[in-house]
């Protein structure tokens, strides 16, 4: 692989991963606002959250990294994909922050809900253009689908 497109990928996962971090940072106290909660049956522990955003925000900056990168392909094609990739983006990162920070339960569960439809249609245009990177948003999404359930069984207990 060139050293071009290895940094697409080093860059594209910092971006990803900083989303991530800088949207945990701004939410508060995740860990306490999480083990605080009445939480609905199949809770993980709050570790189990963790290690997962880490590893999904790797995986969407891989994709977005194959879209970016792909050949044969119109540019419109590639430009609805990466709006797509960046609204969905924008979305989680109020998530956490109406969630924890807020705990805006009901809005929260409103934001989420949008979030799947983005993810879904992100991973479509993803699979038109390239079927590898709509691999590898499909754990995001059921980690999201799972966080919807969460989010509406913690909204009713709460």
């Amino acid at each position: 692989m060139k050293r071009g497109r290895k940094s697409g990928y080093f860059v594209n996962i910092l971006v990803a991963e900083g989303v991530g971090l800088f949207s945990g940072l701004l939410s508060g106290d995740i860990k306490s606002e999480y083990e605080g909660l009445n939480q609905p049956v199949f809770s993980p522990p709050f570790w189990v959250f963790a290690a997962a955003w880490v590893a999904l925000f790797a995986c969407m900056g891989i994709a977005i990294t194959i879209i970016a990168q792909s050949v044969n392909v119109r540019p419109e094609e590639k430009g609805q994909a990466t709006v797509l990739y960046m609204a969905q983006l924008f979305v989680f990162f109020w998530w956490p922050i109406l969630f924890f920070r807020g705990q805006y339960f009901f809005v929260s569960l409103l934001f989420i809900i949008l979030l799947d439809l983005l993810v879904t249609l992100t991973i479509s245009s993803f699979k038109h253009i390239e079927h590898k990177a709509a691999l590898f948003m499909a754990p995001y999404l059921l980690w999201i689908l799972f966080a919807t359930y969460f989010n509406l069984g913690t909204a009713l207990l709460n």
